[in-house]
């Protein structure tokens, strides 16, 4: 192979191992209007529902990212213990 072609298929390797602009754009759209959707839904709760699950209207922006990020509290998880 002469080292044209090889440069030409390294390139294409990189291209596609690297999200192109609009990919991330995209999916930085996408996930801010999840995160969007989940502080709606979160806020339409009634402040006993709330206080039921262990929050208060001021948790509300950090739990709609946790949601999308799938982010785990490590507070709020049980301990199982034979």
């Amino acid at each position: 192979m002469s080292p044209a072609t090889l440069a030409v298929r390294a390139d294409t390797f990189a291209r596609a191992t690297r999200p192109s602009l609009f990919r991330r754009v995209l999916a930085h759209i996408v996930r801010a209007r999840t995160i969007h959707v989940q502080r709606r839904l979160l806020n339409e709760l009634p402040d006993h529902l709330l206080k039921d699950v262990g929050l208060n209207r001021s948790d509300i922006d950090y739990v709609a990212q946790a949601i999308v990020e799938e982010r785990n509290d490590p507070t709020r998880q049980r301990s199982f213990r034979a």
